[in-house]
């Protein structure tokens, strides 16, 4: 193991079953506490790439939220999850893997501007101390070198600048309306050998997320990791194509007073009892006061799609 901060996960809980080998290397499954396998439809796993029944990607999303669900803090300088996990290296360790585990990661544009300037989208970046393993795994597993860079922007109000449209080696698409691709070639986006644009229709200033899957798809997208924020996050929900969720519970307490603005996990969509997602559990990862939490999407209760998580029918936790 490299680093003096990588430390392995326990693992509380896992109801997640399989005889098939590994996916993940010796040395991530150490850290990890586990195997890690995509739980899709009817709890069926999958491993490296899930089976194309639906013609989409397979979606899973990252957040880490305090005690009282909000997911950023909306200061200058201190409104990414660092602010709430308390920089946890854990945290970084467990999105580099889900980076590592993705042919893409997608953004909105607020997540792009609340991030710093250099930040890149990619394993390597977020927790440089197992750069080595997740480049072997991404080797070991068929990917590319690294992810495809999504960038949302209905607008095409993007700060053309920054690391993720001119590090070579990282290519970037932005998905965005016409009027977004008239302000981007603007800026000069035709310059950045790196980026691409995809136009889309947007519907009060929002972007059918099953349009944007559909071009990943055609892309060879197969796992798309999305990191938000919650507004992307929540359409995608209204859309019901989010498959799972990983959520990084931090030990601390945030509040809201007044018109402050602080983000819960989803914003923007609000869903009634008979509608709302539910999700099951799947894994309970521990390290110090944090806890990593792993759901499956089932549905909303009145559609019959909802079920119980693989094993959920179990009394104890399911060894891998």
């Amino acid at each position: 193991m490299n680093g003096p901060d990588m430390v392995r996960l326990n693992t509380l809980l896992d109801r997640t079953r399989s005889n098939s080998p590994p996916v993940l290397t010796p040395e991530l499954r150490a850290l990890y506490g586990g195997d890690l396998r995509w739980v899709g439809a009817a709890g069926i796993e999958t491993a490296v790439a899930p089976a194309p029944a639906r013609n989409r990607p397979h979606v899973i999303a990252n957040f880490v939220a305090s005690l009282d669900g909000v997911v950023s803090y909306k200061l200058p300088g201190r409104s990414g999850g660092a602010a709430i996990s308390g920089g946890d290296p854990v945290d970084r360790f467990v999105m580099g893997l889900l980076r590592a585990s993705s042919d893409a990661v997608m953004v909105g544009s607020g997540t792009l501007h609340d991030s710093a300037p250099e930040s890149l989208w990619t394993a390597d970046y977020i927790y440089s101390s197992a750069t080595p393993l997740y480049a072997a795994y991404r080797r070991a597993i068929g990917r590319d070198a690294q992810p495809l860079a999504v960038i949302v922007s209905a607008s095409g109000l993007l700060d053309l600048s920054r690391a993720v449209f001119r590090t070579p080696g990282i290519r970037a698409l932005v998905v965005t309306t016409a009027t977004g691709r008239e302000r981007l070639a603007k800026a000069g986006v035709e310059s950045l050998a790196g980026v691409e644009l995809q136009v889309a229709e947007a519907v009060a200033g929002r972007i059918d997320p099953h349009r944007m899957l559909e071009e990943l798809w055609a892309r060879g997208v197969r796992v798309l990791l999305n990191e938000g924020g919650p507004s992307l996050f929540g359409d995608f929900l209204a859309a019901a194509v989010v498959d799972e969720l990983f959520l990084t519970l931090a030990s601390q307490t945030i509040g809201r007073a007044g018109q402050t603005l602080r983000p819960g996990l989803v914003q923007g969509v609000e869903f009634l009892p008979e509608g709302a997602p539910w999700f099951s559990l799947i894994s309970i990862k521990q390290q110090s006061e944090q806890l990593y939490l792993r759901y499956r999407c089932t549905g909303s209760r009145s559609d019959g799609s909802s079920r119980g998580a693989p094993g959920s029918g179990d009394s104890g936790p399911v060894a891998l």
